[in-house]
């Protein structure tokens, strides 16, 4: 696998990859560097995916209990 920028990997939705070549290339982590902003995006991404599935658990729960309720 060739090298993947930053910029790559938000283009093509691969920022687990750029950060896996990043450590593999034993990239240290600085303030400023495209590592920590890759990082810093991943996480933010993966808070958000989490935060929707919660959030779409959450509205199908409520669902649920207002269709039981209904149905009394």
């Amino acid at each position: 696998m060739g090298h993947l920028t930053l910029r790559e990997a938000l283009a093509s939705n691969r920022l687990d990859a750029f950060v896996q070549e990043q450590q593999d290339k034993g990239t240290e982590l600085a303030t400023g560097s495209e590592l920590e902003r890759g990082l810093a995006l991943l996480i933010t991404q993966r808070r958000s995916l989490a935060a929707q599935g919660l959030e779409r658990r959450a509205s199908e729960s409520w669902r649920k209990t207002l269709l039981s309720a209904t149905l009394w």
